[in-house]
């Protein structure tokens, strides 16, 4: 949880920690012991047949997705 605080500080993205349940993959590999912290985007009229996602968050979450991966990968020394 600390380097996923980090990648969100380092793009001064907001959010909501939460502890959520239903059908987010992350919940299913947390169940069968495989850490995973689940990230959504940011739907709207979730659940209906008008459900959209803006693509300007999509292009937000994708930079987010990187610095994730640039916060968690080793560093060389």
């Amino acid at each position: 949880m600390k380097r996923f605080k980090e990648a969100r500080a380092k793009l001064l993205v907001e959010g909501i920690l939460a502890r959520g349940g239903g059908c987010m993959e992350g919940n299913h590999f947390n169940e069968h012991g495989i850490k995973a912290i689940g990230v959504v985007l940011g739907y709207f009229k979730n659940y209906t047949k008008s459900e959209y996602i803006c693509i300007d968050d999509m292009g937000k979450c994708s930079e987010f997705a990187l610095a994730v991966i640039d916060v968690m990968a080793p560093k060389s020394k």
